[in-house]
């Protein structure tokens, strides 16, 4: 039986499992997995005879299996021996072709853990602790989950890419927030129908700024860029891929993906779930030549009542008045979580509402061990206690993902002044950053509070459009 297919019959005959139970069947499991090692070997490296898999579950023999081919599958990503290089190209394979580690016989995926729970580790309770190499998703949530791979030519670090094992915990990595939005007259509100509104951005307002938030970016000296939400239609979508590729990448420039905003788009990605509904879809380009790596459609709209329309100043009949009454958002939902697996992590994206939706999205997220969430919002002034600083602080603690959240300055540019000490010239910050947990053992409890990252005070005036223009850089 092929490996990765025997792991994923071993772990769900052991599935549930307690690390009390787990830890007191261990010492006779790693004799039995010794044996088990050496089985593999006698078979040719490649498969484990399926007699291996009898027996009554929970047991020391099944947990002895997993531990056994926990080590071979780690020593295949890992070692350089012949063996394990041809075990390696085996499942290096399958996992680019398919996004799983197991074949079509087993359903559901095995995939390699990139990321780790920020709780102190000393005793462990369930069994998955004792496999921190491998993540088992479910048949149920994998069918929620689209996997892409980037191709090595696209990666972040294309030189390092092929040596990178999937196993070694991410690197942290230099990224560059850019508000774009300036101010709200960059953005198209308006009502659709009795119950729902609509918001995109101004193509006529932003157009002419594209090629200078390029520069920008790419004089940040960061790998990864990150624009807000309502930023993207496609119109603009088409002038950033023109700019990227007619405009050659500066020679000190390390930028290589740019999330280039989120509203309606439809020229890239799938169509949406009801053709004459726009998505909410965030796209994710590649520098140098403009390909999409990555497309995500918002999966949950964001409701706004009276009292937002009054602080979003959407009851001016001059501008924008949408009446007061509770709309939703006039969007086809996305049904799946778009990830890309990249040498470098595995990635996803949230869109506002929807990383303050933990319950279902976080959920989802923990169990295909994503590594990076990018955030793009639409939202008034951000503080790392709000809802979405909250939201980053549980990803990064609990699911081990490192969350950038991007929001512009179309809401709010400064924070509210009953908020700053009556200062109404406070920088609202624009990126909220959460780092996770990168090595083992953890001691003791730590803050995964997100940093909070602005405009400096001292530029607190400039214009807004300079503001917009000038990115915010973390290591996250």
């Amino acid at each position: 039986m092929d490996l990765a297919d025997a792991y994923v019959k071993a772990y769900d005959r052991m599935t549930p499992c307690a690390g009390a139970r787990c830890d007191r069947m261990r010492p006779d499991a790693l004799r039995v997995a010794e044996r088990v090692q050496s089985a593999v070997e006698r078979s040719g490296g490649m498969a484990l005879p399926a007699n291996w898999l009898s027996g009554p579950a929970p047991s020391v023999k099944l947990f002895g299996v997993l531990l056994g081919l926990h080590q071979v599958l780690l020593d295949a990503d890992r070692e350089r021996d012949d063996l394990s290089t041809q075990r390696r190209k085996v499942l290096r394979g399958r996992l680019t072709r398919t996004g799983r580690l197991n074949t079509k016989s087993t359903k559901g995926a095995l995939v390699y853990a990139r990321t780790m729970c920020g709780r102190p580790d000393r005793v462990r309770y369930q069994l998955d602790e004792f496999l921190p190499v491998l993540r088992r998703i479910p048949e149920n949530e994998w069918k929620l989950m689209q996997v892409r791979h980037a191709k090595a030519v696209l990666d972040l670090d294309a030189s390092r890419a092929k040596d990178i094992p999937e196993t070694e915990p991410t690197a942290p990595l230099l990224i560059a927030q850019l508000p774009f939005l300036a101010d709200k007259d960059d953005l198209d509100w308006g009502p659709e129908g009795e119950d729902r509104y609509r918001v995109a951005p101004r193509t006529d307002r932003l157009r002419g700024h594209i090629k200078a938030a390029l520069a920008e970016l790419d004089d940040s000296k960061a790998h990864l860029g990150i624009l807000p939400e309502a930023s993207l239609n496609d119109d603009l979508l088409a002038i950033w891929r023109d700019v990227m590729v007619n405009g050659r990448r500066p020679s000190g420039s390390r930028l290589t993906w740019i999330l280039v905003g989120t509203g309606p788009v439809k020229s890239v990605g799938p169509p949406p779930c009801v053709p004459d509904i726009p998505p909410n879809r965030a796209v994710l380009l590649h520098r140098r030549t403009g390909r999409e790596l990555l497309a995500q459609d918002k999966q949950f709209g964001f409701t706004l009542d009276a009292d937002r329309q009054q602080e979003y100043d959407l009851r001016d009949p001059s501008r924008c008045d949408l009446g007061g009454v509770t709309r939703g958002e006039w969007i086809a939902e996305g049904e799946k979580l778009n990830i890309l697996e990249s040498h470098s992590g595995r990635y996803a994206i949230l869109i506002c509402e929807d990383v303050g939706r933990l319950l279902k999205t976080g959920h989802t997220l923990a169990v295909a061990g994503v590594s990076h969430v990018l955030v793009p919002v639409l939202a008034a002034a951000m503080h790392k206690k709000g809802w979405s600083g909250r939201a980053a602080e549980e990803l990064a603690r609990d699911a081990g993902a490192a969350v950038a959240v991007s929001n512009g300055l179309a809401i709010h540019r400064y924070i509210p002044a009953q908020h700053c000490a009556n200062n109404p010239y406070c920088p609202a910050p624009t990126l909220l950053a959460a780092t996770p947990a990168r090595t083992r053992p953890i001691q003791s409890y730590v803050s995964y509070a997100p940093k909070e990252i602005g405009l400096p005070e001292d530029l607190a005036v400039v214009d807004s459009r300079v503001d917009a223009l000038t990115p915010r850089c973390f290591l996250m």
